[in-house]
């Protein structure tokens, strides 16, 4: 950094000049900061915009009409219904196989009837001794 001495009049004049360049502007800065500031102040029109929002939120009241995590806690759960569709599954397959022994014994039943039938049917007709 260099530094030049001036004495006398000539340093005196060229410092003051120095200084009052430097405030005028620092000022100007300020100055148009603060504007700049103010303008981005909230007008009382902004005010009753925000005021008619907060008035059209939903109350504590209203809001108490709806379930909290504690009610849907007691609600089932995608694992729940997973474990109610398999147990609805296995139910389906031992109903199938119980309709399908069952309709396997109704027919070994029919065939017992049938050839007892004929039995009889024979013997029936064979003379009696």
């Amino acid at each position: 950094m260099w530094r030049t001495q001036r004495t006398g009049l000539d340093g005196f004049v060229l410092r003051a000049k120095l200084l009052s360049a430097l405030i005028s502007t620092l000022m100007e800065l300020t100055q148009e900061y603060f504007d700049q500031q103010l303008s981005q102040l909230a007008t009382k029109t902004d005010i009753d915009t925000v005021n008619r929002r907060i008035d059209g939120l939903p109350t504590h009241e209203y809001l108490e009409r709806f379930a909290t995590k504690d009610d849907l806690l007691e609600l089932a759960t995608k694992n729940d219904l997973g474990a109610v569709r398999s147990d609805i599954a296995e139910v389906k397959r031992m109903v199938q196989t119980i309709n399908e022994r069952e309709d396997q014994d109704t027919r070994a039943v029919m065939r017992d009837v049938a050839d007892l039938h004929r039995r009889v049917a024979a013997l029936e007709r064979r003379p009696a001794n």
